[in-house]
């Protein structure tokens, strides 16, 4: 079970996908996350690549983002997202990309989309959130875009951003603001 932790949707279930390599991020780390963000969520555009679950995502709309594009391979991932969304009523917010990274963000280049929010959490063992946060940054970050990226790997600093790091157990997040 998954729940959203704070906003208009507060202590509501999502759907979770029938797939074993599905970990939703823990309840207390996406509180942190998003007490560290603040108000940067209100009326934002965000991106949750990777989705899975989607608690990213609908936990940013529930705290006042104004839309939330889900992104994932796993079909099944994104049909549990769109059963979330009609749950809690925010179906008209949502756009659900189905493809590898590399093609929803070319994708969501050449429509020209752009996010002030991305969040980050690639399966586990994959070491690409810097090569992702480099390839963002020039085509669908906003200005003043903020990525947050979880992995086990130890974070580094890249260039353009201010980082703030936090450990949780064996998981690291990074919240990479544009400097």
């Amino acid at each position: 079970m998954i729940r959203i932790i704070g906003g208009k949707y507060r202590s509501r279930q999502l759907t979770l996908p029938p797939s074993d390599g599905v970990r939703p991020t823990q309840d207390r780390v996406r509180e942190a996350v998003f007490s560290a963000l603040g108000d940067k969520v209100i009326s934002s555009r965000v991106l949750d690549l990777f989705a899975g679950s989607g608690s990213y995502g609908f936990e940013a709309i529930s705290r006042g983002a104004k839309e939330a594009y889900f992104g994932d391979i796993n079909q099944k991932c994104l049909a549990a997202i769109k059963d979330s969304s009609v749950k809690l009523g925010c179906l008209s917010q949502i756009h659900l990309l189905r493809g590898d990274y590399k093609k929803i963000i070319s994708s969501l280049e050449e429509q020209k989309n752009v996010f002030d929010l991305i969040f980050l959490d690639p399966p586990y063992l994959d070491v690409i959130n810097k090569d992702i946060i480099l390839s963002v940054k020039e085509s669908i970050l906003s200005g003043n875009g903020i990525v947050v990226a979880e992995q086990e790997q130890p974070l580094t600093e890249i260039e353009g951003f201010v980082l703030k790091a936090y450990k949780y157990s064996y998981k690291r997040v990074g919240i990479y603001k544009r400097s």
